[in-house]
């Protein structure tokens, strides 16, 4: 009986999935699953991807909202393409060093000497992401007119830009 029942359940599943694989569109599913097939990883390491689920920290018309030019948009994307590529040695380092650090803990083999240095090393490549970054922030505000600074303070000094911003830049352990 118990048998029957799980074959009944695994053919719903698969008639499930043949029906939503059949109503997706042909064209997302060649790009390789939803909107912006460019997109390289699971956040998407090109920052300006043009897919619909981009989800970069200049959308939902923030460039509108500022008027920035053509030129302006263009420049801006560039600063965020440097970034990357300036930032892609620490940014691989920090990841590597994230998997060893976790290997090390969920073997239950942990060598304490080894998990300080893996700290410090960590602590190093934040520190050149995080210098990198505040680079590309100040170039990006030097790209930006002085009518464009007041919008910018104006749309920071709002609550609801206070209350997305702590919500987007909270740390979890």
């Amino acid at each position: 009986m118990r048998v029957k029942s799980m074959l009944i359940l695994s053919l719903i599943a698969v008639v499930a999935l043949g029906l939503v694989t059949a109503q997706a569109d042909p064209r997302q599913l060649a790009q390789g699953g939803k909107g912006g097939g460019d997109r390289i990883g699971i956040r998407g390491e090109r920052a300006f991807s043009p897919g619909p689920h981009w989800r970069g920290r200049m959308h939902c018309g923030f460039y509108e909202r500022l008027g920035l030019t053509k030129d302006q948009k263009k420049k801006m994307r560039g600063l965020v393409g440097a970034f990357l590529n300036d930032t892609r040695s620490a940014r691989t380092a920090k990841m590597a060093l994230k998997d060893e650090k976790r290997a090390m803990i969920i073997s239950g083999k942990i060598d304490p000497k080894r998990l300080a240095a893996i700290d410090d090393e960590m602590v190093k490549a934040k520190a050149q992401i995080m210098k990198e970054r505040l680079k590309m922030k100040r170039a990006g505000l030097a790209l930006l007119t002085e009518e464009q600074r007041d919008r910018l303070g104006d749309i920071m000094s709002r609550k609801v830009w206070k209350k997305r911003h702590r919500a987007r830049h909270r740390r979890g352990f």
